[in-house]
């Protein structure tokens, strides 16, 4: 009975080694998708969809915006699976444009081919 007193610690607390690795919960890196989608672009979907929905009055409008809302959502499911912040980067990039444009500049070197050469 003396010798299981003296191994026991004062505190009732496992003691872990440095190395225990725990799992970082998902909630903190997974993107907050909705539907499958973009949180933002979802909601200007439905936005249009519910305009389309109340404002006109033709069930040919209707049933064209639930059509543009099925299609749409597709569409951004698609690029969420893809990539799930596209649209993020997209509206992140916008301020510059101007400083890196999409195209190569005119005064820019000509890339070189190296020259091929067998090896026979």
């Amino acid at each position: 009975m003396v010798s299981t007193l003296a191994t026991m610690s004062t505190d009732s607390t496992p003691r872990r080694s440095r190395s225990t690795r725990r799992p970082l919960p998902a909630g903190l890196w997974r993107p907050l998708l909705v539907m499958g989608a973009e949180r933002e672009l979802v909601g200007a979907n439905a936005v249009l969809f519910l305009v389309l929905l109340i404002g006109v009055p033709s069930l040919w409008a209707k049933l064209l915006g639930l059509l543009v809302f099925l299609g749409g959502h597709f569409g951004i499911r698609l690029a969420s699976k893809k990539d799930s912040q596209m649209f993020r980067t997209f509206i992140r990039s916008i301020p510059y444009q101007d400083f890196y444009p999409a195209r190569p500049s005119t005064r820019a070197n000509p890339r070189t081919v190296p020259e091929f050469r067998s090896r026979l």
